[in-house]
């Protein structure tokens, strides 16, 4: 499972992980627990800024949704609708902006 964060920090990142690794260790099947001993990344991958970055900084959000918009537009049509995107996906992405940045004290871009 693909999973994306979005942190102040990469302390805070280190945290979310470590609950979520706990929340599918404790609640999902053993199999589960069993991967995640040994192979974390075949139950689940952060997706985030980098592989040295695997979370989004809540302070860039305006850039993150200006370069996912960007990503959309060089996509062709036929790519997004077979992956189930919809037209009001830029919409969605502005009012999740709207939304965080007042909590990390930033404001929009």
């Amino acid at each position: 499972m693909r999973l994306v964060v979005f942190c102040e920090a990469a302390a805070d990142f280190r945290t979310a992980a470590t609950l979520v690794d706990r929340v599918l260790r404790e609640e999902g099947p053993k199999w589960v627990a069993d991967l995640l001993e040994t192979h974390p990344e075949a139950v689940r991958v952060f997706a985030g800024e980098s592989l040295e970055r695997p979370f989004y900084d809540v302070h860039h959000m305006q850039q993150h949704r200006r370069d996912l918009e960007k990503r959309l537009r060089e996509t062709p049509l036929a790519d997004l609708k077979s992956r189930g995107a919809t037209t009001g996906l830029s919409d969605f992405l502005n009012e999740l902006a709207r939304e965080l940045l007042p909590l990390c004290g930033a404001s929009p871009c």
